[in-house]
């Protein structure tokens, strides 16, 4: 098993060549911050009886999201988020906790009138950015890792996109990609330029959105990166060759990393001809954190509480669907201001179409656990759940298998 986190994309901005739908709009911020917490267990077996051994699960979870988009500028998000950690040891019965594990995370990305503004900066337990799964570490090397370090991307330029004949611009990328001196640490920027529709349906965009929220980028016809680990700069695609007075090296007794003056780029991707409602995309994207992939050993699915433990933990207002993903029974917890609120839970395909209520009740102030919600009769696929509480709605995302 592997892991680094270039391989998602959590803060990022789109640049499009037109304007659609809610969902597929013409400029977008993205910007979201995480933290980690672990898990022991000291005879080896979880809650359920599974054996999962003793060395440590690291759970990661969100923080905070922030989404903006519209059809003109600025569009700006913003995540900045501090606090601390808590860790459990399961000896026998008995939870043990430890707190006072500090995290930070800062990711804000901005389209203004220019271009794009990004910038990210993390240290202690924090990532800008949310890592799908939770993890089992190899004890030994994860307690070797330096967490004393941080991770920091700014980033500015003037002008940059794409034209749907293939011309791609960068006028004057400025800013730093830099990561604590010899920690392990790691901070990426990069560019993707992608092949979409203008008569996508908003659900479908939405989809493609929540892929590139992973790092997934469907059809893709180009990219750039610039990526910063421990003692090693990694320049691909678009920046494969930067050098000069564009490009250089930062080495200094705190940091390590990158400095980039004014880079101007121009290319003509060799392409086919777009066809009729098709254009190309630019995508802008900086993440960064405690790089942990040295120390991974395997993926896991998380024990049931011990995710409801981490994510009160983390924020007290937090709701959270569990199992997901989920093949008969969903549990769902959460936190109401009020007594008697009302609550119901529809499902709706990726197209928009409703599938059914499958539940309504009411909710006591403060925390609720509803219970072993039946969706067996719901279809095996990617859903979108309206949650409504009181006349407050969210949306959250359910895999059926």
């Amino acid at each position: 098993m592997f892991i680094q986190f270039q391989s998602f994309g959590h803060a990022w901005t789109v640049h499009r060549n037109w304007c659609g739908g809610f969902f597929h709009q013409k400029f977008q911020a993205f910007a979201e911050t995480s933290a980690y917490g672990l898990t022991t267990y000291q005879s080896g077996y979880d809650e359920t009886g599974r054996y999962v051994g003793t060395n440590p699960i690291l759970h990661w979870y969100t923080i905070c999201d922030h989404s903006d988009k519209g059809c003109s500028r600025p569009r700006v998000a913003d995540c900045n988020n501090s606090g601390y950690m808590t860790d459990y040891l399961y000896s026998g019965p008995y939870i043990i906790t430890f707190g006072g594990h500090y995290y930070n995370a800062h990711a804000r990305e901005s389209y203004q009138t220019s271009g794009p503004h990004e910038t990210e900066t993390t240290f202690g337990r924090g990532h800008a950015g949310v890592v799908v799964g939770d993890y089992v570490v190899d004890s030994a090397i994860f307690s070797k890792l330096d967490t004393t370090g941080f991770s920091n991307t700014d980033i500015t330029s003037d002008s940059m996109g794409v034209s749907d004949a293939g011309q791609i611009t960068i006028q004057n990328l400025n800013g730093n990609i830099t990561i604590g001196n010899a920690t392990d640490y790691c901070s990426k920027y990069e560019v993707v330029i992608i092949k979409e529709r203008d008569d996508i349906s908003d659900a479908e965009a939405e989809r493609i959105d929540s892929l590139m929220n992973l790092g997934i980028f469907e059809n893709a016809v180009d990219s750039g990166e610039i990526y910063v680990s421990k003692g090693s700069i990694v320049k691909s695609g678009l920046f494969a060759h930067l050098s000069g007075t564009q490009y250089s090296e930062i080495r200094t007794a705190d940091s390590f990393g990158v400095n980039l003056h004014n880079v101007s780029l121009s290319k003509t991707l060799s392409m086919a001809p777009l066809s009729t409602h098709e254009h190309l995309s630019f995508v802008t994207i900086v993440d960064g954190g405690f790089d942990i992939s040295s120390a991974v050993i395997s993926q896991i699915e998380p024990p049931v509480e011990t995710m409801m433990d981490r994510t009160i933990a983390v924020n007290n207002k937090q709701d959270i669907l569990y199992p997901n993903p989920v093949s008969k029974y969903l549990n769902y917890k959460v936190y109401s201001e009020s007594d008697k609120a009302p609550i119901s839970i529809k499902a709706f395909d990726l197209l928009g179409r409703e599938i059914g209520q499958i539940y309504s009740g009411t909710l006591q102030k403060g925390y609720n656990t509803i219970e072993n919600i039946n969706v067996y009769n719901l279809p095996k696929n990617v859903l979108m759940l309206q949650i409504n509480i009181d006349g407050k709605i969210s949306n959250r995302k359910l895999f059926i298998k």
